[in-house]
């Protein structure tokens, strides 16, 4: 059995349709699905499959603590479950056969030999599984370390301390135990280097190239390969690359 825990937040409490129509696809792909929101309108709930669990709970400790209270709630099925993937909202999905790509290659049988994989990993700060896409196995469920990682955490309302402690120390935790870990969307040679001339196009500098988050300096790729685009890319663009393309 392989469980989706979708951590969801808008403020405004609505769920976007590329979303509910992907999450609803997964459902009847013989993928469990947990949504566990902040904020969820009731009239969005016609948006999503009466067959995928919504848990709403108060707005408070971002994506991981909705995460964790998803993990709480299979804790007692957790003996039957092949993987756990997690999944955020925050990316718009352009085209779901692509994104589902992701779902289908890290529960393959040949893939198990990662005990984690992400979609994404970053040198941002330091080498980090991204935890927008993130898919556990059976090895690592069974880790009764894993397990208190979970149960341990305390809400943080701090965004910043969030990602030190949970998005970086998440694969900190992971390389202390010895798991095995890598990402499907691969950076080459000619990946490193498109990064490295936008970054310095950008910035006039070589100084930081190396720990440049994926899916702003390559965000064409991932959008190519996975169908995906951040939505702090769309919103906020921090470092103004040319997106318009997609827009």
């Amino acid at each position: 059995m392989n469980y989706v825990i979708v951590a969801h937040y808008d403020e405004f409490g609505r769920i976007s349709s590329d979303l509910s129509d992907f999450i609803n696809f997964l459902q009847g792909s013989n993928f469990q699905i947990i949504l566990v929101s902040t904020c969820l309108n009731e009239a969005e709930f016609k948006k999503i499959s009466q067959n995928i669990k919504i848990i709403v709970r108060d707005n408070y400790g971002y994506d991981f603590y909705s995460y964790r209270v998803g993990i709480d709630f299979i804790k007692n099925s957790w003996d039957y479950i092949d993987n756990i993937i997690l999944m955020n909202s925050s990316f718009k999905i352009f085209n779901d056969h692509k994104l589902y790509n992701f779902f289908a290659k890290v529960i393959a049988k040949e893939n198990q030999k990662y005990d984690v994989l992400s979609l994404t990993t970053s040198m941002e700060i330091r080498y980090h599984c991204q935890s927008f896409l993130l898919r556990f196995n059976r090895k690592v469920l069974n880790s009764l370390s894993f397990q208190n990682w979970w149960s341990s955490m305390q809400p943080i309302s701090d965004r910043q301390q969030v990602i030190y402690q949970y998005e970086l120390g998440l694969t900190d935790f992971l390389l202390q135990q010895n798991f095995t870990s890598s990402s499907l969307f691969h950076i080459g040679l000619l990946r490193k280097v498109k990064s490295m001339l936008r970054y310095f196009r950008l910035t006039k500098t070589w100084s930081s190239w190396s720990g440049l988050n994926p899916c702003h300096f390559l965000w064409d790729e991932l959008y190519h390969d996975y169908g995906i685009v951040k939505y702090e890319l769309i919103n906020k663009n921090p470092h103004n690359i040319n997106i318009n393309k997609i827009l």
